[in-house]
């Protein structure tokens, strides 16, 4: 049978199933530490250097799309992407009767409410892996987790998943918005890794005012904290 035609308990059953076998192939090939840094420039955040420790499979000009410890979890990310219709309709299964337009609202304020906005699961590698990447970068970020993970979201927060789904196209997390604009997920929709790799992303998270612009002077850097 398909997933359309199971009665719901079984539908959410067999998702969650294939969710757990993406999870466990990126954790299995992929090692304890799946995004990976550039080798430590003059200016770079130590912190940056430290994350990149874990990469031994790194080349030698820093490229962390090069790693072999990222591939787990490209090949995590496609498959989740293939069954995004199937993860959308499972969404609005499971939050239920909702009103749209209130929840759309606080999905407004919140991607607003701070320079960077990630959506997360407490118990997701993946989310884990974009909140070391903006921790290592020195970045200001907003967390809103929304359950240990998607099978135990109930109320407002699958609400939120599955408005989320309808107006950006994907329910699954983590979800990061950068000045208010999403840019998908850990490798995907660009993706933060993807970002990172093709040197934009420090620029988008300065531009956002998550990060502190280049060369700022001492005084500048004082008269920003005060406002």
């Amino acid at each position: 049978k398909s997933l359309r035609s199971l009665p719901c308990p079984f539908a959410m059953a067999s998702i969650a199933r294939l969710r757990l076998l993406l999870a466990l192939l990126a954790l299995y090939l992929g090692g304890p530490s799946f995004v990976t840094s550039r080798s430590l420039r003059p200016g770079q955040r130590e912190g940056t250097a430290r994350y990149a420790e874990g990469d031994a499979a790194a080349t030698a000009d820093g490229n962390a799309g090069d790693s072999a410890l990222l591939a787990p979890l490209k090949v995590a990310s496609l498959g989740m992407g293939l069954l995004k219709p199937v993860f959308a309709a499972e969404a609005k299964l499971q939050a239920l009767a909702y009103d749209e337009e209130e929840i759309r609202a606080k999905i407004a304020a919140e991607v607003k409410s701070a320079p960077v906005v990630v959506y997360t699961y407490s118990l997701s590698p993946f989310c884990t892996e974009a909140t070391k990447l903006l921790d290592a970068l020195g970045a200001e970020y907003k967390e809103i987790q929304l359950a240990p993970e998607w099978f135990l979201m109930l109320g407002e927060n699958a609400a939120k998943r599955a408005e989320l789904g309808v107006l950006y196209g994907r329910t699954s997390m983590p979800h990061i918005f950068i000045g208010g604009e999403s840019i998908g997920g850990l490798m995907d929709g660009p993706g933060l890794v993807p970002l990172y790799e093709s040197g934009e992303l420090q620029e988008k998270l300065r531009a956002a005012g998550s990060l502190p612009a280049v060369n700022q002077d001492p005084l500048s850097s004082i008269i920003a904290s005060l406002r």
